[in-house]
């Protein structure tokens, strides 16, 4: 959550391992934390446990960095729980549209498995397209079509447009949480470059070069976790 809409409060999100294993018969993924509060869950699967327990969270600086002002281009690339801090991002600039500020051209994508239920938060970013403070939600649902595996990167390849009007500005800012895994950070690189490459009328060294000042200049970052 943004510390501008929530000053007192930290909304967590987390992702409760669900998906059963056909080998294994049992619930597979998720880590200490998660599967400890899988334990937790009501045997009849209600959302709400039937008591309280307290649970202790440590705080870090993210790497993510807020645009410095509002008005900044902002490519917001989510995958799976790295949709939380981008979160953060849309409802800082909800907060700009409420103090009667302009912002600048706002494109989320947002990588996940089914669009039915885990594309999460999706009301909220209807209601910040609304008011102006998100421009565009783009979905890439790995497993909504059996037939092809959907990624972020195909939906950039698809069209190039969004990330063009958004990382190809003047002083726009580009940031990218998700997995480490499978080279996912490169992949997300790789189709950011060519979809400016195609849209600019540039080199590839020409883009790689234009990126990696912003990388430089903290406009291009990422946090990616494994």
């Amino acid at each position: 959550s943004s510390h501008r809409i929530h000053p007192t409060l930290v909304q967590l999100m987390v992702i409760i391992p669900q998906e059963v294993s056909r080998a294994r018969g049992a619930i597979t993924g998720g880590g200490l934390c998660t599967q400890w509060m899988t334990s937790l869950m009501p045997a009849n699967g209600e959302a709400e446990l039937e008591r309280p327990y307290p649970v202790g969270v440590f705080m870090h600086h993210g790497t993510l960095l807020e645009p410095e002002k509002p008005g900044s281009p902002l490519l917001l690339l989510g995958l799976g729980s790295g949709i939380a801090p981008m979160r953060a991002q849309i409802q800082s600039r909800v907060w700009w549209r409420q103090q009667g500020e302009e912002v600048g051209t706002t494109v989320l994508y947002y990588g996940c498995r089914y669009k039915d239920h885990d594309f999460l938060f999706k009301n909220e970013f209807k209601e910040a397209i609304k008011m102006g403070a998100l421009t565009a939600v783009i979905g890439a649902f790995s497993h909504q079509d059996p037939s092809r595996f959907e990624t972020i990167p195909d939906k950039i390849e698809e069209n190039p447009d969004p990330v063009v009007r958004t990382a190809g500005r003047k002083d726009a800012y580009v940031l990218y949480c998700g997995p480490a895994a499978f080279n996912i950070p490169a992949l997300m690189d790789g189709a950011v470059e060519r979809a400016l490459v195609r849209g600019l009328n540039k080199t590839p060294a020409e883009v790689k070069t234009w990126m990696n000042k912003m990388k430089t200049d903290k406009h291009y970052t990422k946090e990616a976790f494994s």
